[in-house]
């Protein structure tokens, strides 16, 4: 695997970012202490290892940050104060975690991103806002630029000033490389923020070490796909994408691809269950699949699926 030097990936980066209709920041690197309180940071986060400035030159400069999700927000209120609404912001840079007495501070090299306003101009009066998709779409085009080993998304309560529910963690292969979620009430309210935000934050040293230099083709099939839908009735705190994983696990050669094409929790529905649509796709190279081929691996994925998650097939 080829490994594109740090500062060549950067600059691609920002070419894919700014291409993108992003602007590019830079804050400086040092910010207030009362910036770990206001992103709801608890006491064991490393983030809180602050390093101290000697001599700071205000109480507001007087730590090293830790992060750059609080740089982006401040821009963002000093945005709004001057009347700019729509912002789409990112920024690449070091943070400083303090480490034992004596030793150098540990840096690491982020790139972190933020949206908030409308997701477009008006059209007819039309003022659709930005959202979690709109995020995760950005990121989603720099690893496919970037020819990005797969990676997946977990819903997770790691990142105390991202939303709940409205948040994931990133990870590649188990290696933790990012957050991406609406940004927490809570936190726009202390940074006295009056917008609706989505921020993502990913460790550029981790994201080098995930790129595959190399593109690898295949030959396009000439023989049509056949698809088969099932809804698998699960618990609600069963991840979409678990359950894909689930599927992909069992290697299956002649399924090409598995998504979520529903997703739905109520009437109908046992209390604490939700209902997973997932669209099946199997297609061959040589040949033309018989539907004998087709529902003979079907059926071995759905039951195994069936059997390792509890799920029940939706009637």
């Amino acid at each position: 695997m080829a490994v594109i030097p740090r500062l060549n990936l950067e600059e691609k980066i920002r070419r894919l970012l700014t291409g993108g209709g992003y602007s590019e920041i830079i804050n400086y690197s040092f910010t207030s202490p009362a910036s770990v309180d206001d992103l709801n940071l608890p006491p064991a986060d490393e983030r809180r290892n602050l390093v101290l400035i000697k001599n700071p030159l205000t109480e507001d400069q007087s730590v090293m940050r830790t992060t750059l999700a609080y740089g982006l927000l401040e821009t963002l209120k000093s945005n709004m104060n001057n009347a700019s609404f729509n912002l789409k912001i990112f920024e690449i840079g070091r943070i400083f975690l303090r480490r034992s007495a004596g030793a150098l501070p540990e840096e690491k090299n982020i790139l972190a991103a933020l949206l908030a306003g409308k997701a477009s101009d008006d059209l007819w009066g039309s003022k659709v806002p930005v959202d979690f998709y709109d995020l995760k779409g950005s990121l989603e085009n720099i690893f496919h630029d970037l020819k990005m080993e797969p990676c997946s998304y977990r819903a997770e309560l790691s990142e105390p000033f991202l939303h709940p529910g409205q948040s994931c963690g990133l990870y590649f292969q188990e290696k933790k490389m990012g957050s991406l979620g609406q940004v927490h009430p809570e936190v726009l309210q202390k940074m006295d923020v009056k917008s609706t935000a989505y921020l993502f934050e990913i460790d550029i040293d981790i994201l080098q070490k995930q790129i595959n230099g190399s593109i690898r083709y295949r030959e396009v099939s000439k023989f049509p796909a056949v698809q088969r839908d099932v809804a698998f009735v699960v618990s609600r705190s069963m991840e979409a994408q678990k359950m894909l994983e689930i599927v992909l696990s069992q290697h299956e050669d002649l399924l090409e691809n598995v998504g979520i094409f529903d997703i739905y929790a109520g009437k109908g529905l046992e209390e604490g269950t939700k209902s997973l649509g997932l669209r099946f796709s199997y297609r061959a190279l040589d040949r033309t699949l018989t539907d004998a081929e087709i529902n003979a691996i079907h059926d071995k994925i759905v039951h195994n699926t069936v059997r390792l998650t509890g799920a029940k097939i939706r009637d």
